[in-house]
């Protein structure tokens, strides 16, 4: 081999400086697999130049072993660069269906964040209607508290309606029982209209006449006025009633020597409720229970202008009332 060609042949194996910077700089450029493919590509182009030059440089000076390696190298070569460029095919067709599924994907994404978005909205608009169920439920639990309080209190005033029901019906049983018991024992005297019993809303109430208690112009009792009184006192000596007793005249003024005993129809009348009140309380009548009292003829229950009428307002009043 002549020298010319031993030192291209030198420089093909072992580049120049210039030609390894290039080769050994081109590494630094590389960012992802395509650029390491087009690398390899201009590497091994470079390198099938080269030998291809070299191939035809020796082909007039070098023996036939060394063109023949020469040859074999370049094939070689040659080889390798069509396998570069077909894997080269392929990367880029795996580029192409790789962003073709990006884009597909990107797509996708961009479906489903709108679906995503939308049902959100739905969401939320579920959450608002919860909560205004929410608070419309907070207004009736309160309503049904004010309802439920305002039954309590409804059933506790009922409950003590009932139960002050429940009193009267037994002291209207009990008014009863006595105006029954009062009605046998004086029988007699309210057939001869001496005596008026009458139930009263809130008790009894005995009308009895002047005549059947006092005579005329006196404040003490005859006998017939005690046999009553007494028939009387049986019955509300054992009950708890309040006993008011209470006198009534007509209005014919006291005259003659009575007007110094009794100056006035108050008097008088006075006079006659406090001697009742002396018999009740000796018949057995507890004295806390009773009391007198005079209305002179501030309260007729008949005209004053003709006689039968002044016989009915001469009268003694028992009211018998339940003590609370």
């Amino acid at each position: 081999m002549c020298r010319q060609c031993t030192k291209i042949q030198d420089e093909f194996h072992y580049p120049s400086p210039a030609v390894a910077d290039l080769a050994g700089a081109l590494p630094l450029l590389i960012k992802n697999q395509e650029e390491k493919m087009q690398y390899h590509l201009l590497k091994s182009g470079i390198r099938l130049t080269a030998t291809a030059a070299l191939i035809g440089l020796l082909g007039g000076c070098v023996s036939k072993s060394a063109y023949d390696a020469a040859q074999n190298e370049y094939e070689a070569v040659l080889k390798e660069k069509n396998a570069l460029a077909s894997n080269n095919t392929r990367l880029q067709n795996r580029i192409s269906e790789l962003e073709a599924q990006n884009s597909e994907i990107a797509q996708r994404l961009n479906l489903t964040s709108d679906k995503l978005g939308k049902k959100a909205m739905v969401v939320q608009e579920q959450e608002d209607k919860l909560q205004k169920a929410s608070s419309q439920l907070d207004q009736t639990a309160e309503a049904l508290r004010s309802r439920e309080e305002e039954l309590q209190r409804t059933a506790s005033t009922l409950e003590e309606k009932e139960t002050r029901l429940k009193e009267l019906e037994e002291q209207q049983r009990k008014n009863q029982k006595v105006y029954d018991n009062l009605v046998s024992k004086l029988n007699k005297e309210m057939n001869d209209n001496q005596v008026k019993i009458q139930q009263m809303k809130d008790g009894i109430n005995l009308n009895l006449s002047q005549e059947i208690l006092f005579d005329s112009g006196s404040a003490e009792l005859n006998k017939s006025g005690v046999t009553v009184l007494r028939k009387v006192s049986q019955e509300l000596k054992d009950i708890a009633y309040q006993t008011v007793v209470s006198g009534h005249t007509d209005n014919v003024p006291i005259s003659g020597g009575l007007a110094k005993v009794y100056p006035t129809n108050w008097d008088l009348a006075g006079a006659r409720a406090s001697r009742v009140v002396h018999l009740l309380e000796e018949s057995g009548v507890s004295s806390d229970k009773l009391m007198a009292v005079s209305f002179g003829e501030t309260q007729p229950i008949a005209p004053n202008d003709n006689a039968d009428g002044r016989k009915q307002n001469r009268r003694i009043e028992i009211r018998l009332r339940p003590l609370q």
